[in-house]
Order: structure tokens, then C-alpha cells, then sequence
């Protein structure tokens, strides 16, 4: 009984890890489209 336990705590650690990881990932994701964002904003500044 007690192994269930051990194994379902891991599953939801595992599971949370991996939220944890998507969440960097949309993070970085959302910072390199602001940077893109500057950079075209610049980019149509220079244009005019």
C-alpha cells in the first residue's frame, strides 16, 4: 500500500516538473516574441 502511494506522489512530482518545464518554455517563447516585436518595431521606424 505504501509503494502505491510513494509511486502516485512521483507521478504527480513527474507531472509538475513537466508543467513547470512548459511554463519556462512559454516564458522564453513570450520573451523572444517581444524581442521580435522591437525589433520590427525599429525596423518600420527606420522605413518611414
Amino acid at each position: 500500500m505504501e509503494d502505491n502511494l510513494y509511486i502516485e506522489q512521483a507521478k504527480k512530482l513527474t507531472e509538475l516538473e513537466q508543467k513547470e518545464v512548459e511554463i519556462r518554455y512559454l516564458k522564453a517563447k513570450i520573451i523572444l516574441l517581444e524581442k521580435c516585436q522591437e525589433i520590427l518595431r525599429r525596423w518600420e521606424e527606420k522605413k518611414k
